[in-house]
């Protein structure tokens, strides 16, 4: 499984040295690392060993889809796994956004009720209110856990 997840980061043009699959965790790298005997976590260690944009997964496939958006969108690059083409997926994936912000534990309920409102907002249409969103969206960076913050700047930036 390791050489195919890192043969599928390098078909993508991203660079191997970046990552850590399976492997001891080092800093300044984006890691894919068996926790548990069924779970699988995903993050990116800094400096001070502090493992940026956690999320946790049953599934192998489900956290390599994270690791390599997470690396894509914090990278400037559109994501490739979460491409939200359509109306239909575009609601479905805007609910499960709302949903994150809402549950997030580290934001006031004001500041929820703002950003889930601006989300809830959104056309899929409108290509000016999601870019107006997406500068914006740095300034909540702050108020977020880091996989809520992520998961909305890959809902964002998966809009096409």
């Amino acid at each position: 499984m390791k050489t195919s997840i890192i043969q599928e980061i390098i078909d993508q043009g991203l660079n191997e040295n970046h990552f850590s699959i399976l492997d001891s965790p080092l800093p300044y790298k984006y890691h894919l690392y068996k926790e548990f005997y069924t779970e699988f976590s995903v993050f990116y260690l800094d400096e001070r060993g502090g493992k940026d944009f956690k999320a946790n997964f049953k599934e192998i496939e489900d956290a390599k889809e994270y690791l390599i958006d997470l690396y894509r969108v914090r990278n400037g690059i559109v994501p490739f796994y979460c491409s939200i083409k359509d109306l239909n997926t575009f609601n479905i994936e805007k609910e499960k956004v709302i949903k994150l912000i809402e549950g997030d534990s580290k934001v006031s309920l004001k500041k929820k009720k703002v950003l889930s409102s601006l989300i809830q907002e959104l056309s899929f249409y409108d290509i000016n209110k999601i870019q107006e969103l997406d500068e914006e969206l740095m300034s909540y960076a702050f108020l977020l856990e880091g996989f809520t913050f992520i998961k909305v700047e890959i809902f964002i930036k998966s809009i096409n």
